[in-house]
């Protein structure tokens, strides 16, 4: 109760909550981003398939 306290009314609190997923899974996309063009790069050594890549993840 008292971590409740310290970020102030419940209300605030529940949005503080609903923020904590969509970062969450915004590092998750951007990770995952990083992890394939390095993969694409190491493996194929190819700059093509990195820029696709990063191509099909913005969109």
């Amino acid at each position: 109760m008292g971590f409740m306290f310290l970020l102030g009314p419940s209300r605030r609190y529940g949005e503080e909550i609903a923020v904590l997923p969509a970062v969450a899974v915004l590092a998750v996309e951007v990770a995952l981003c990083v992890i394939m063009i390095v993969a694409a790069q190491k493996t194929l050594n190819n700059r093509a398939v990195a820029k696709a890549a990063i191509y099909y993840n913005n969109i």
